[in-house]
């Protein structure tokens, strides 16, 4: 099939000007033809580095989600082991002042494991891109 096309480029060319020659072989292929897959190529390229570029942003901010949640998480054992021996640490749980932050420092565990989540499925999606 190749020399098929090689054969009816160099019948259809009438001067030697009008068959395209690389690496001394005919191409079977008008000028246009070549420059439209060349710029397809370049724009699979471009989106490639668009995607890899995305990838890495996204597994950099998966890394520094995962170290707030090792923060979170710490914070959360040392407020457990507090709650567990109140009196040991000297803090009152009669106010509610306690129980206020615990909350909140759970509902940021929360947060954060879902942004986790969430940054997973999109880090999955670009790298089955």
């Amino acid at each position: 099939k190749a020399m098929a096309k090689i054969s009816s480029a160099l019948m259809l060319a009438d001067t030697p000007e009008n068959t395209l020659i690389a690496n001394r072989f005919p191409l079977a292929m008008p000028q246009e033809e070549i420059e439209e897959r060349y710029a397809a190529m370049a724009h699979c390229i471009a989106n490639k580095l668009a995607i890899e570029m995305e990838y890495l942003s996204l597994s950099n901010e998966i890394s520094k989600v995962e170290s707030q949640i090792e923060e979170s998480e710490a914070l959360l054992e040392q407020m457990n082991a507090q709650l567990a021996e109140p009196e040991k640490f000297g803090i009152d749980l009669s106010n509610g002042e306690f129980y206020e932050k615990y909350e909140a420092a759970k509902r940021e565990n929360t947060r954060l494991m879902v942004e986790w989540e969430r940054l997973a499925e999109e880090l999955e999606y670009a790298k089955n891109q």
